[in-house]
């Protein structure tokens, strides 16, 4: 098994289930981050706090303590809304990036878009694999980022699904979602959905029955259809909001497999109806049983059309979920060794064929 090293500026959920998730695997896990962070009282891993800004002095200070460790991965996280590549980051990137046989890693697990660009690219060129925590904030990275990085890929946080429960959600989300009425839950921004569905279908499938909450930001051009927006959710809100809609409609977004299989597990914790189309089952088999767990699109808007007038108020069969158990931390985990395996073959490959 590989010695990876965590750098976190923050702790988060996200990055204490990744650490965690590694060192079951038999990994050698290290945890860096800010000594002002509240540390777990009984850690397997060793977790370490020589940083108070994350300064370049610290750094260059801490720089050698983390070599004679051996890291094979250090695995840079971004778990955290306001954050942004510190020079620390871009010291130990850059560092270990310069080593034959060590890979740097970076996840973005919030959305990029508030990252200032120019810390970002300097941070991703030094990286031999990025993942994005949604396939609309890969194409936003590669987009503005520039594609220096040999590798990106689609990788969710490793959250314990829905652990906190729905009671966590905020009183502004639950009146929101509660004035919303029936709803469908969309995973991408509406821009990148309406490059896919036709808005006139769309309005006319929903008959002014359903509304729209998009999981991305409000585009700055105004779009002919009333919807609404929702971005940088957190585990327990995103239950919330997925619980309480009529589906979650996937078919006219570009999602990863992984992503299809986040939503997959969410459906059935949650017994939520998912509208897909033939490619995601094919991506994805047992993604949804037509008319038992979910429906699928054949012909896209006007199947939505179809199933709306069949069944104004979408009720499924009672179906026992339990019999269909998936488990998306595995796949997840199955997912970040693939990467790892990949970057590393990757930069091998490049570094013997210049």
């Amino acid at each position: 098994m590989a010695k990876i090293a965590i750098i976190s500026q923050f702790i988060t959920p996200q990055t204490l289930s990744l650490a965690q998730a590694l060192f079951e695997q038999r990994n050698e896990v290290l945890l860096v981050t800010s000594r002002n962070e509240a540390i777990p009282g009984k850690s397997p891993y060793q977790i370490l706090t020589p940083f108070k800004n994350f300064s370049a002095v610290e750094a260059l200070r801490f720089l050698p303590r983390l070599l004679a460790h051996k890291p094979d991965i250090v695995h840079i996280v971004y778990s955290h809304e306001d954050e942004n590549p510190s020079a620390a980051h871009l010291i130990i990137g850059n560092a270990f990036h310069a080593f034959a046989s060590k890979i740097t890693v970076c996840s973005f697990f919030h959305s990029p878009k508030s990252m200032q660009k120019w810390k970002a690219k300097y941070l991703l060129s030094a990286c031999d694999l990025v993942t994005y925590s949604s396939r609309d904030h890969l194409l936003y990275g590669h987009r503005e980022f520039g594609k220096k990085t040999p590798m990106a890929d689609v990788l969710p946080p490793l959250d314990p699904v829905f652990s906190e429960g729905a009671a966590a959600a905020g009183e502004d989300l639950k009146r929101l979602c509660q004035s919303l009425g029936q709803y469908f839950v969309i995973p991408s921004d509406p821009e990148s959905f309406f490059k896919s569905a036709s808005k006139s279908h769309i309005h006319l499938a929903l008959k002014n029955k359903f509304n729209l909450l998009f999981l991305g930001q409000r585009p700055q051009s105004a779009l002919d259809l009333e919807y609404f927006t929702l971005d940088n959710l957190k585990p327990e809100e995103l239950q919330y909001v997925v619980e309480n809609s009529k589906g979650a409609l996937l078919a006219f977004s570009d999602l990863s497999l992984i992503e299809l299989q986040k939503y997959l597990q969410w459906s059935l914790e949650t017994n939520t109806p998912l509208f897909v189309r033939p490619a995601q089952i094919e991506m994805l088999p047992g993604l949804v049983l037509d008319k038992k767990t979910g429906w699928i699109l054949e012909a896209g808007e006007k199947s939505l059309e179809q199933v709306i007038a069949d069944n104004p108020q979408l009720r499924l069969p009672p179906f026992r979920s339990h019999d269909r158990k998936y488990e998306l931390m595995d796949s997840t985990l199955n997912e970040i060794n693939r990467l790892y395996s990949k970057a590393f073959q990757f930069k091998s490959n490049r570094l013997s064929h210049p």
